[in-house]
């Protein structure tokens, strides 16, 4: 159940990611190197992407509880948070 708990959860939050992402290319890359924001969609598969090639340990004889699921989802929440409101306030000053 957890699992599925994780997936549920999980796909959001990486959308939510991607969008960030995207709100912090308008704000500082698009202008500085004249280029065109990406749509949240391609964004998304970057991330995959860039998942897919950076080395993270395996925790796949871990079981999935709750408690794992809790921390992802907050700790999602919570960086892209961070990220959206420093790259705001940086924003205003740029």
């Amino acid at each position: 159940m957890a699992v599925l708990a994780a997936l549920v959860l999980g796909i959001p939050l990486a959308v939510l990611r991607a969008w960030v992402v995207q709100r912090l290319w308008v704000w500082f890359v698009a202008p500085t190197f004249g280029v065109e924001t990406p749509k949240v969609a391609v964004l998304y598969g970057l991330a995959w992407v860039v998942g897919l090639l950076w080395p993270t340990p395996s925790t796949a004889a871990d079981p999935v509880d709750y408690e794992r699921v809790v921390r992802y989802v907050s700790t999602s929440l919570f960086m892209s948070t961070v990220g959206l409101v420093v790259g705001w306030v940086a924003h205003a000053f740029v």
